[in-house]
């Protein structure tokens, strides 16, 4: 066996609980993401404070949740869907503002309030011509891509080693 040190806690929850797209575990809490890609589930301890589901096409709404990420410090948390990087706070979900984006990404993490780390594909221009697939800085006030740091092959996943983080 891999370990034999597991703790299974059953989870609170007030409405019943879709399965589970993916967790992130942070120090306050564990935010889950529904396999619908419609909720999020903001985790205390052994309880849901609260969830995010505000699907629509409307002011602070998403088509889906493609890829989210959490800041521990300003207590903020991005959605990214196909269009638009979203704010909320937590753990109240409130909607705190929403960028126009042009790319795709897969594993967002926060740098610091005011960047985003994130393995990105976009496409250069408006013609198409190019697309640029790799390890990028994010704003996280207007969304936009500040630094493009690594390239790298977007759908095969990306492998960095501790020399390649000299050149971020």
């Amino acid at each position: 066996p891999i370990t034999s040190d597991i703790d299974i806690i059953p989870i609170k929850c007030s409405v019943p609980m879709d399965g589970i797209r993916g967790a992130k575990i942070y120090n306050d809490y564990i935010i889950m993401e529904g396999d619908d890609q419609k909720r999020i589930y903001c985790i205390k301890e052994d309880s849901v404070v609260s969830i995010l589901n505000s699907v629509g096409r409307g002011h602070g709404e998403y088509s889906y949740i493609d890829d989210f990420t959490y800041d521990e410090k300003t207590h903020i948390l991005y959605v990214r869907d196909e269009e638009k990087l979203l704010k909320y706070s937590v753990p109240s979900m409130s909607f705190l503002g929403s960028s126009d984006i042009n790319y795709t990404t897969i594993g967002m993490v926060v740098l610091n309030p005011d960047e985003i780390l994130a393995n990105c594909s976009f496409l250069e221009d408006d013609a198409y011509k190019e697309c640029f697939n790799g390890l990028c800085v994010i704003s996280t006030s207007t969304g936009e891509i500040i630094k493009r740091c690594y390239k790298s092959d977007f759908y095969d996943g990306l492998c960095l080693y501790e020399d390649d983080f000299e050149n971020l």
